[in-house]
C-alpha cells in the first residue's frame, strides 16, 4: 500500500532507512522539517 506524506517527511524516512551513524544538521528553513523528522525517529 502507498502512503502519501509531505517531501521533507519522506527525506527524513529515507535517511533514517539508511541507519546513518551521525547526522550532522542545523534546522534552517527549508530543512527544517526534515531535521525534526529525523529527530522524532531518533
Amino acid at each position: 500500500m502507498l502512503e502519501q506524506c509531505e517531501g521533507s517527511h519522506a527525506v527524513a524516512r529515507a535517511v533514517a532507512l539508511c541507519r546513518p551513524e551521525v547526522i550532522c544538521a542545523y534546522p534552517i528553513s527549508p530543512q527544517t522539517h526534515i531535521v525534526e523528522g529525523l529527530g522524532e525517529m531518533v
